[in-house]
């Protein structure tokens, strides 16, 4: 059975996952609670407990009554998108039935990182003018909307937005420096190349599988050339669009006339055909960076300069062909490659 607390829904007050609250407070009347806890990867099962365990105790304290969990297990909190947690929350707050009047949140950085703190703001704005009290139980500040908490509370939200930009940039030039020494960094494999794991001394381990990911922090990922049998199938698919002339529609449909199966088993399409034509894999070369969308914004090509390439496997094709076949593409609407970036793309060794 799956663990609840992973769903992203509403959990019910009979829930184990809120009981501690509802015992920690005896005597006189309770105000109605819903409690919000937030984790940023699907593995930090322990910081639910302790963001739960936290609430509890304030809400004990207090003379609050959690009456419901609203969770967003292994969310990023820099935007509402795939929140789903945060937005069942906020419907909620809006509905006229509404069955509580105070909600909790661990401290404001669970509630988000949101870059534009105003955004944080918002929401909180929905909820106090729906009549709602919102208290962060782990800040030192209590949140009564006076000048010094407010103050105190845009600066939590400024830091909270400070380190996942933070976060991101050692992360990205982390990334940058694994792919330069040839690591892959994610990322979909083309036809005709497998995923090795090996171990901190470079020493092979395993072939991964398509969903299959690293388990230990100093393991790393290299490309490797699948089977003889896919690397004469990229061969073909070069020499029928090179020296043939053959379209990638025509040459989809031949692969599929003599039943050779792309990638993962699927029937070649012209966009895979495309594919394996326009990948650097094929002479031999990783490259990364060529995009960007850090803080979940927009998808963004990133000039040539900021690109990596670094050597990943055995060539299968000569530049010569691959070069040619970047020609031909171009000229069908396909992308196509700079001489000077060929140029520096020979250039890597």
């Amino acid at each position: 059975m799956s663990d609840p607390r992973l769903s992203g829904e509403l959990l019910s007050p009979a829930s184990t996952f809120v009981s501690t609250a509802n015992d920690a407070c005896s005597g006189g009347e309770r105000v109605r609670a819903v409690q919000y806890v937030r984790t940023s990867s699907d593995r930090q099962h322990h910081s639910l407990d302790n963001q739960v365990a936290g609430i509890a105790e304030y809400a004990g304290r207090r003379g609050y009554e959690i009456v419901a969990t609203y969770v967003d297990a292994g969310k990023s909190g820099l935007s509402l998108k795939g929140r789903h947690g945060l937005q069942q929350l906020l419907a909620a707050v809006l509905r006229p039935e509404r069955d509580f009047d105070a909600i909790l949140v661990f401290d404001v950085s669970r509630w988000g990182r949101f870059q534009n703190p105003d955004q944080a703001g918002h929401y909180e704005f929905i909820c106090r003018q729906a009549g709602l009290t919102v208290a962060y139980c782990a800040e030192p500040f209590e949140n009564n909307l006076s000048p010094m908490s407010t103050i105190a509370k845009h600066l939590k939200r400024v830091m909270a937005g400070e380190y996942s930009r933070e976060l991101s940039e050692r992360l990205s030039r982390a990334h940058v420096q694994q792919a330069s020494l040839g690591f892959r960094q994610g990322g979909s494999m083309p036809y005709g190349f497998r995923r090795m794991l090996i171990d901190e001394f470079g020493r092979p381990k395993s072939i991964l599988d398509r969903h299959q990911r690293k388990a230990l922090h100093d393991n790393h990922v290299i490309t490797v050339l699948g089977s003889a049998h896919e690397q004469a199938v990229i061969r073909k698919i070069f020499k029928w669009r090179v020296t043939h002339e053959m379209t990638v529609k025509a040459i989809a449909a031949r692969l599929q006339a003599q039943g050779i199966p792309g990638t993962y088993g699927v029937p070649f399409s012209a966009k895979m055909v495309r594919t394996v034509l326009a990948s650097e894999y094929c002479i031999g070369h990783y490259v990364y960076n060529r995009t960007t969308n850090k803080l979940q914004s927009s998808r963004r090509d990133n000039p040539e300069r900021l690109w990596v390439r670094a050597r990943a496997a055995e060539p299968i094709v000569s530049v010569k062909i691959f070069r040619r076949a970047q020609t031909l593409l171009a000229m069908h609407g396909g992308p196509c490659k700079s001489d000077k970036r060929m140029l520096r793309a020979c250039a890597v060794s």
